[in-house]
């Protein structure tokens, strides 16, 4: 199978955390666990993030393409949202949305 860079990353809940123990030592058992696949960041995110930002899909063929064509295919998707399509709604340290907590 081939994996075609940048690979999925996986990231894990962090109150799961303790329950997974380590690479070495995993913990066997269910846990909650999810990936997204990166691609370079476009203009809107670049000044925030400039390594990466997540694959965005927007469309219903496009999440249709994702989960059913073959990878020749749906890789075309791994490209970054347009910079129309997202805007910044926060910034600052305090990111927070209190009034939806």
């Amino acid at each position: 199978m081939e994996i075609a860079p940048p690979v999925f990353e996986l990231l894990i809940n962090l109150k799961a955390a303790k329950a997974l123990g380590t690479k070495s030592k995993p913990i066997p058992g269910p846990h909650e666990v999810y990936g997204f696949l990166t691609t370079s960041p476009n203009s809107v995110v670049e000044p925030i993030h400039s390594k990466a930002m997540p694959v965005i899909l927007v469309t219903d063929e496009e999440r249709n393409v994702w989960m059913r064509a073959p990878w020749d295919e749906a890789k075309a998707l791994q490209r970054p949202l347009s910079d129309d399509a997202i805007k910044i709604v926060a910034r600052g340290a305090d990111k927070e949305d209190k009034a939806a907590a």
